[in-house]
């Protein structure tokens, strides 16, 4: 099980920005504790991280909107929900395409990966997989490109 450290973290804030009614890095908090606590298989509760980050987007916060549907994404297609998995996983692809942000575009090419090996399209995983790398190597993000080319291989 990963180190729920990084949860505890971000829950922290979270919690600090959701009391003080800060939503515009709240959407943000909330879309990477998403992350955080689906790396730890309690999807559902990430799925419902997910709506919070979506609630307090606002619609030009690329990285929150990005992050909330990529993330959805993969609790979605974890539940079998592909056709609303893959529709969110094509919108999120589009609005990070739109960006020369390396780090956003890594995050949700890792994001289609886990989605897309989860709807059963192993191949176009691995394509997601080769951008990711692309993508670490080009942000010179050493973590980022092991992590991925080790989820290739188990793939």
């Amino acid at each position: 099980m990963p180190d729920p450290t990084a949860e505890r973290e971000l829950r922290g804030a979270f919690e600090t920005l959701t009391r003080l009614g800060e939503l515009a890095f709240m959407s943000t908090a909330a879309g990477i504790l998403a992350e955080a606590v689906y790396a730890q298989a309690r999807y559902e509760e990430a799925e419902q991280l997910t709506h919070v980050s979506e609630e307090s987007a606002g619609a030009e916060d690329t990285y929150s909107q990005v992050l909330w549907r990529s993330s959805r994404a993969k609790a979605l297609a974890r539940r079998g929900d592909a056709d609303d998995a893959l529709r969110l996983l094509g919108e999120a692809a589009a609005i990070a395409e739109s960006t020369d942000c390396l780090q956003l575009r890594w995050q949700t090419a890792m994001n289609a990966a886990e989605t897309l090996r989860l709807t059963g399209r192993p191949d176009e995983a691995r394509a997601a997989l080769a951008d990711a790398i692309d993508f670490a190597e080009r942000k010179q993000n050493v973590v980022g490109a092991r992590r991925a080319r080790a989820v290739l291989e188990a793939l």
